[in-house]
């Protein structure tokens, strides 16, 4: 399985302001919904994603816990409400979570710890993916404006970003990135909150209000996902070509000494 990734527009302040107020009382689902005019038909799920009730499941072996994964839980859903209140963007396969361990970008992501109500810090934190179906890292609105400095400024972190985000992705993510710094807000990065259908788009799978997500890098795996059908397609044709072909036609010397 691959990384469906997003990327959420959120206040730092919004997590406890908005998400865990919510928790707490799932009937202010309708005040965030009418002020950040959720359309009627997705207010029935913000109002669902509100009464969460903590309970994460242990992937190896299978049993709950409401004492587990902050990253499963209250992270995974911390990124379907943002999705139904603003714009957030996808990109197949790259995570900053996955320089979550180099020094060179250890200062760009927060602790959820240190942004949690205090009822919930006996949770456990990773602050990066771990594996599918969680939240990852968090950027504040601080760090991503050093982040966006350093694109210019320094070659290893931009290098590194290119890397990593290649083939069109860096796009997406710095569109991301602009939104949120216009708006003064970080990013929540999490994995298969949406997950794209790259033959039909319009059937894609989404735990969240799907027509909230920019479709750029949803166009860019479809794009990647056809190239790499047709070159399986030519593959395959070449394949066929090589055994429908006549038998090359051996030499007199070559038949006399038993060589091909």
């Amino acid at each position: 399985m691959g990384w469906d990734i997003s990327y959420h527009p959120l206040g730092e302040d919004e997590i406890s302001a908005i998400y865990f107020a919510g928790i707490a009382n799932p009937e202010l689902a309708k005040t965030f919904a009418e002020r950040f005019n959720v359309p009627e038909f997705h207010r029935e799920n913000l109002a669902k994603a509100f009464a969460y009730n903590g309970v994460t499941v242990d992937s190896v072996d299978g049993t709950e816990s409401m004492n587990g994964s902050f990253s499963k839980g209250h992270g995974m859903n911390l990124a379907v409400v943002a999705g139904h209140l603003r714009k957030y963007w996808y990109v197949r396969g790259s995570a900053m979570s996955f320089l979550a361990d180099d020094p060179d970008f250890s200062g760009y992501f927060s602790d959820f710890r240190e942004l949690v109500p205090e009822t919930y810090r006996h949770l456990r934190f990773d602050n990066k993916l771990t594996e599918n179906y969680c939240c990852g890292v968090y950027m504040n609105n601080a760090a991503l404006r050093r982040l966006a400095e350093a694109m210019e400024s320094r070659p290893p972190i931009r290098e590194k970003m290119a890397n990593l985000f290649s083939d069109g992705r860096l796009d997406v993510f710095m569109a991301a990135t602009r939104y949120a710094l216009d708006e003064n807000l970080g990013l929540l990065e999490a994995a298969e909150i949406i997950e794209p259908n790259p033959f039909n788009l319009n059937s894609s799978k989404s735990y969240t209000n799907l027509h909230n997500c920019d479709p750029a890098g949803a166009i860019l795996f479809r794009e990647a996902a056809m190239e790499q059908i047709a070159a399986i397609e030519r593959e395959d044709a070449a394949s066929q070509e090589k055994k429908e072909a006549p038998p090359a036609k051996q030499s007199f010397f070559s038949k006399l000494f038993g060589k091909k």
